[in-house]
């Protein structure tokens, strides 16, 4: 069973990983998704560990947050792991 976690911001963590947790994002334009953590995290693991794309900041803190949205590479790469509500 999964345990929802409400998040005001974009949300993946290396110390949240494996523990089976569905992200309920409320965004500042009042959209709300979910998805599941551990999904996106493994789909954009190559990007976040691929040197030419200069997302230094995942390799040194093992985290990625945006507080605007989601991620607009993320969103378009990968839009089946988001649900609107």
């Amino acid at each position: 069973m999964n345990k929802t976690i409400n998040k005001n911001y974009f949300h993946l963590n290396k110390k949240l990983y494996g523990k089976d947790s569905a992200i309920k994002l409320t965004l500042p334009d009042g959209s709300i998704y979910k998805y599941m953590h551990d999904d996106v995290y493994d789909s954009c693991l190559p990007e976040f560990l691929d040197e030419s794309k200069k997302r230094s900041s995942f390799k040194k803190y093992g985290k990625w947050t945006d507080s605007k949205r989601i991620p607009v590479w993320i969103l378009n790469k990968f839009p089946e792991l988001f649900k609107i509500l």
